[in-house]
């Protein structure tokens, strides 16, 4: 898992902070990581099928791969 420092606007804080109080999110970082998910659903970089978080793709090998690391994501084997 790679690691991204992000700085905050003062708004920006007040959103993450309030998802986090309100439960939404256990941590400040979930709510960020669900928000780059929901930006890539929004321009169609990925998708999401059964749960599983899938790329959009024409080819068949990289889609059966990108199956197996939704499903190991889904396990708890690997994190998002």
């Amino acid at each position: 898992m790679g690691q991204t420092l992000v700085r905050l606007e003062k708004a920006q804080e007040t959103v993450i902070e309030n998802l986090r109080e309100k439960g939404y999110f256990r941590t400040k970082s979930e709510a960020i990581r669900a928000g780059i998910m929901e930006l890539g659903r929004h321009y169609n970089i990925v998708a999401v099928h059964d749960g599983m978080v899938v790329k959009q793709v024409t080819d068949q090998r990289e889609l059966k791969v990108l199956h197996k690391i939704s499903e190991e994501i889904r396990q708890g084997k690997k994190k998002v």
